[in-house]
């Protein structure tokens, strides 16, 4: 068991080693292996040791996957460190995870969750200190400030062209390819999206189904299709 553990801990390592040198799919792949290895631990024993692990893993899930735009196996680690721990890390990688998606109405939540449970706005300043995968210290207030501005942004300045994936230089093409661009990226986009097809939380295929529709409305009176 002894040798279990450190194998554990080795691979845990290597996947802060990863993320933190910005080898998001390299964590992915260490991330596998360091719960493949957890999960043989489990079959020998149980122990708050374990769990104190199954929770960190949680945690690097929520910025590994993420950070490959993995969001249906993102979210339900960075759930589980929540309801883990409710501890300021998994609340701060979780409103992160959430950014990277778009989803900043719920990330300004999970920020004000992360400032709460560090002690509120006026908390000495080193409680409201959080470090990112990358090892990186970022002010838990000053985050919270910037999710607002970028939850207003995504309110009243959407770039709708890359909610529907479209081309870099779709604004330089002729009317008639910008809406052949338009009608192909809303039916691709609308299909993933659909509720009945879409994988993971049915909420976040609402959100981005409505993200989609919007796009094409705006889209088409801006390209005149």
């Amino acid at each position: 068991q002894y040798n279990g553990l450190k194998e554990l801990k080795r691979k845990v390592e290597t996947v802060d080693k990863h993320l933190k040198k910005g080898y998001a799919l390299k964590a992915v792949d260490a991330l596998d292996e360091a719960v493949g290895a957890l999960d043989s631990l489990s079959a020998e024993f149980e122990g708050s040791r374990l769990d104190a692990y199954r929770a960190t893993l949680h945690v690097r899930g929520c910025h590994a996957y993420s950070r490959v735009r993995r969001h249906e196996i993102a979210f339900p680690a960075c759930n589980a460190a929540v309801d883990a721990d409710g501890a300021v890390g998994s609340y701060a990688a979780r409103a992160a995870a959430l950014e990277r998606d778009d989803d900043y109405d719920s990330a300004v939540r999970d920020w004000r969750a992360a400032v709460e449970a560090a002690g509120g706005e006026r908390a000495p300043p080193e409680q409201l200190s959080w470090t990112d995968d990358a090892g990186e210290a970022h002010d838990l207030r000053r985050r919270l400030h910037d999710g607002r501005r970028l939850e207003d942004q995504w309110e009243k300045r959407r770039d709708h062209a890359r909610v529907l994936d479209l081309p870099a230089n779709v604004g330089d093409l002729r009317k008639e390819s910008k809406c052949k661009w338009l009608k192909k990226q809303h039916k691709k986009m609308a299909r993933t999206w659909h509720p009945d097809k879409a994988r993971g939380d049915p909420n976040r295929a609402a959100r981005k189904m409505r993200e989609v529709s919007a796009a094409k409305e705006a889209l088409t009176g801006a390209f005149g299709c």
